[in-house]
């Protein structure tokens, strides 16, 4: 072992030979080069895809109408009264007053099925990495979410078209949640 003297030991029997010899070099190493640098975006990627908000925003009929696969910001989404009359329910309260809402089931759905197949997703990702590489699997679960995206952003009013789009998505998060810090 290395001693505070600079000298290999075993055993504690000193050798003769110093740190150099024994083939340890102690020289400082740039904290961040350019290649870990680069590595470092990459791999927050994952993250931004994995944690933060990507709305997806369309125009339909005039009105600003948006679509996000985070499980953050749905919550905000389901209580817009653009997509409440899109894709929720003209129910009664209890004073019978009829507006538009989302049933448990319903809200459940669209949250829920994101997680569901965030899992699905991740343990189904390392074995399909395994037999066409990481490289074209990140690839191709990318492909995965964007196909997600597209289903929520072309929904018009079939709330089980979202719940889709979200599961889709929710596929390739997972998988890419799992490819990416690999």
């Amino acid at each position: 072992m290395l001693g505070f003297h600079n000298r290999v030991t075993f055993d504690d029997v000193p050798q003769e030979r110093t740190a150099k010899e024994a083939g340890l070099d102690f020289s400082p190493l740039p904290r961040v080069s350019g290649r870990s640098f680069v590595m470092g975006l990459f791999v927050s990627m994952g993250g931004l895809i994995f944690g933060h908000v990507i709305p997806h925003v369309h125009n339909h009929g005039g009105s600003l109408t948006g679509t996000s696969y985070d499980t953050g910001q749905i919550s905000g989404f389901l209580e817009m009264p653009d997509f409440l009359q899109r894709f929720g329910e003209y129910l009664p309260d209890d004073e019978g007053n009829y507006s538009w809402k989302f049933t448990s089931v319903r809200s459940g759905l669209i949250v829920g099925l994101l997680s569901i197949g965030t899992l699905v997703g991740a343990l189904i990702a390392a074995p399909i990495a395994d037999r066409i590489g990481r490289r074209l699997s990140i690839s191709l679960w990318c492909a995965v979410v964007s196909i997600g995206f597209v289903i929520q952003i072309a929904a018009n009013d079939a709330y089980e078209q979202i719940v889709v789009g979200r599961l889709v998505a929710g596929f390739g998060v997972g998988a890419l949640s799992l490819l990416v810090p690999m």
